[in-house]
């Protein structure tokens, strides 16, 4: 089975562009990307502390500016347009880039251009090291007392983790595409669901907590449900992983760690959780074949068990319908080889 070739990205209203013609839908395989690049993880953390003195008048910003440099400490770096949508939605795109302007001027981030495919550039800011260290420690106090606070406090770098560096008229490095689908990802949940948290760092785990691996999610977030909160672990699989890496790196850790609940609500705050498992396949253009190989290892490798811990879907469903019925579980088989989700059988997210 194989996916039809992706369409052109379209270029973002923050973009330097040549081209303004949106894209005619979502392809279940695509996403808007600078690149697509295997990921290469490469996460840095600071020896020591970053002074804030150098960022100017923050606590005197506004509150969506506030909003901003939050997101921005959460998600690692975003796009212009992404920030005017979860910040400035109803200002006009000129206002976020003036915003953007006046933060840089502060001292908060840093603006890098990535070239796109259409001949222009699109705008990322990132947090400068200061804004990191500011919005940790407000995380640090903000959640020290919540039902998934243990979960933060363990996430939360004991030093202050660097501003990513990118440098001015440099290619995307290598891992960029992955992030940049994680975060739209993420974005795309939050637009549709209360999330009491969220988060794409690049491993953010520490290796080993007592006597376990702990495995590194891609994202964290965590649900709000009328029952209870929900922790997710999200691992975005682009094809390019072995599949006995991924059994290996993300099942069998998993699964450790799911068969002790006691330990899940002494460390996260929460005894159970839930893994979700997106998946695109930039290079060979066949998803629905990396979801079947996922489906079946996974069950290979967890048994039964597998099919209340894991879930997968492919990213463009996701993307397109993130509150519809579109997961699978371990065990699940694909009927055909249709790219449309609603001509599959499948499951909730839960």
């Amino acid at each position: 089975m194989s996916a039809r070739p992706a369409p052109e990205p379209a270029p973002a209203d923050d973009a330097i562009t040549r081209e303004s013609a949106p894209p005619n839908g979502w392809h279940p395989d695509a996403f808007v990307t600078v690149t697509n690049h295997p990921p290469v993880r490469d996460a840095i953390r600071d020896s020591s502390a970053t002074p804030t003195k150098g960022v100017a008048n923050l606590t005197s910003l506004p509150l969506r500016d506030h909003t901003a440099l939050r997101l921005l400490t959460q998600l690692r770096l975003l796009t212009y347009r992404q920030l005017r949508a979860a910040c400035y939605p109803d200002a006009h795109p000129s206002v976020t880039r003036r915003r953007m302007a006046q933060l840089v001027r502060a001292g908060a981030i840093t603006v890098w251009e990535s070239p796109t495919r259409t001949g222009g550039h699109t705008r990322y800011a990132l947090p400068a090291p200061a804004t990191l260290q500011a919005q940790l420690s407000a995380l640090a106090r903000d959640t020290a007392v919540a039902p998934f606070g243990p979960l933060i406090q363990l996430m939360l770098p004991q030093t202050t983790k660097r501003a990513l560096r990118l440098a001015d008229g440099a290619p995307p490095p290598n891992w960029l595409a992955h992030q940049a689908e994680v975060n739209a990802l993420v974005l795309r949940m939050r637009e549709t669901r209360p999330l009491r948290w969220l988060s794409t760092w690049d491993c953010p785990f520490p290796r080993r907590l007592a006597s376990f691996d702990l495995p590194q999610p891609d994202y964290v977030v965590v649900e709000e449900h009328e029952a209870e909160p929900q922790l997710v672990f999200g691992e975005h699989d682009r094809g390019s992983e072995p599949i006995a890496r991924f059994v290996e790196r993300k099942v069998l850790l998993y699964s450790a760690l799911a068969a002790f609940p006691e330990a899940c609500a002494q460390h996260f705050g929460a005894a159970r959780f839930l893994v979700r498992v997106t998946i695109t396949d930039p290079v060979h253009r066949a998803p629905l074949r990396r979801l079947a190989e996922l489906l079946e290892a996974t069950y290979r490798a967890g048994g039964p068990d597998a099919a209340n811990l894991f879930r997968f879907t492919l990213a463009g469903w996701l993307h397109a319908a993130p509150a519809e019925t579109i997961w699978l579980a371990p065990g699940d088989m694909l009927q055909h080889d249709s790219l449309r989700w609603q001509q599959h059988r499948l499951r909730h997210a839960h």
